[in-house]
């Protein structure tokens, strides 16, 4: 299977469950997803980290049928980490 390794501030991201809302005055839709691998200047994100992110503003890229999210960490579309 083909690895990917995102340049720069990009976060390579696998999604875990189906979209879900967001408490908050906007009610956000968020996708809940594992970092897979970070660009190399990627500074408050690990991997291995769980984040929620609007799955409509970023890139999607297609390995073997599975669709994982390319997401900058300074995106907008990028709203949080989740600790379980």
């Amino acid at each position: 299977m083909a690895k990917i390794i995102p340049f720069g501030k990009n976060i390579y991201v696998q999604p875990l469950v189906k979209e879900q809302v967001l408490v908050s005055d906007d009610e956000v839709l968020c996708t809940y997803g594992t970092v897979i691998s970070i660009g190399e200047n990627v500074k408050t994100i690990k991997v291995g980290d769980i984040i929620g992110y609007d799955k409509f503003g970023v890139k999607d890229i297609e390995v073997n049928s599975v669709k994982n999210y390319l997401i900058p960490e300074d995106s907008d579309f990028l709203l949080c980490t989740i600790e379980l």
